[in-house]
């Protein structure tokens, strides 16, 4: 019976320490790739932003911030719960930022062009061939414009066709303004039509839709605000009611109606900042 025994004990033991360690290499196979594609997306990203950094050490020092951050929360009594949700923001961070920071450049991209066509369309116009004048305006453009343009203009010298080079431009810079300018000078090209004519029409249809787009996105803007006041009024009526009465929280926090009341409420809440982005996302791609 002893040896029975012990030799279950053993089997148990045994499967045991396979089951870890296959936990064990499993997880350190899922840290190596979620690694490497950490490193890999800061890298395009900041390439994208032609910010060429070396992000190798990216990673270790994320690493170090987050059990840092991790051990600090712990130590001043916060929770476990809100110390890894902490050291979890510590890792995504940087690749917020980089995404924040792409969208920003976008916009301020798509804000310089029609200028840069009308600019374009001038020099053209007064007899500049199309690769001079965007060299013309690579000089004096600002960036990211001059950036964007600049690689065109190469590409070009290159030997890269036109085409080909506006397409990269589009998955560089995924907007309309590109694609209509991409779209016009193919045109332009094919049909044999006046390239500065065209090109001048399209900056001011595209100075139109901008103005557009700033009237939906000042509309849209309001729509935000009246939603924030509106979400936030049922929290202040509540921390109203706490403070008028001491039975209010208790009754909120310790009862099944209270926890009910609350789930129907961030429900609700969430339901229309919900429908709110939708409609916000059909307003910007409409």
């Amino acid at each position: 019976m002893d040896l029975y025994r012990m030799a279950i004990l053993s089997g148990s033991g045994v499967s045991m320490g396979l089951l870890t360690w296959s936990l064990q290499r499993s997880c350190m196979v899922a840290m190596q790739r979620y690694q490497a594609r950490y490193t890999h997306d800061a890298r395009h990203g900041l390439r994208d932003l032609y910010l060429f950094l070396d992000v190798s050490l990216l990673w270790p020092v994320m690493i170090w911030l987050g059990v840092t951050v991790f051990l600090l929360s712990i130590w001043f009594g916060a929770g476990l719960f809100v110390a890894t949700f902490l050291s979890a923001i510590c890792l995504t961070t940087p690749s917020v930022l980089i995404r924040y920071a792409k969208t920003r450049r976008l916009k301020l991209f798509e804000n310089q062009l029609p200028d840069a066509l009308q600019s374009l369309a001038s020099s053209m116009a007064a007899g500049t061939s199309l690769v001079s004048g965007l060299q013309m305006l690579v000089q004096y453009a600002p960036t990211p414009l001059a950036q964007e343009f600049s690689v065109v203009a190469r590409e070009i010298r290159l030997g890269v066709g036109l085409e080909n080079a506006l397409q990269h431009l589009m998955v560089r810079m995924p907007c309309d303004g590109v694609r209509a300018v991409g779209a016009t000078l193919m045109v332009a090209i094919q049909t044999g039509g006046p390239m500065a004519d065209m090109l001048a029409q399209t900056a001011s249809s595209l100075v139109s839709s901008f103005q557009v787009q700033q009237r939906a996105r000042a509309l849209m803007a309001q729509g935000w605000m009246q939603a924030w006041v509106m979400g936030c009024l049922p929290i202040g009526l509540m921390v109203v009611l706490g403070q008028m009465d001491d039975k209010f929280w208790p009754a909120v926090m310790d009862t099944s109606m209270g926890h009910l009341l609350l789930g129907v409420l961030f429900g609700l809440e969430g339901l229309g900042l919900y429908w709110l982005r939708r409609i916000a996302k059909a307003v910007a791609h409409g």
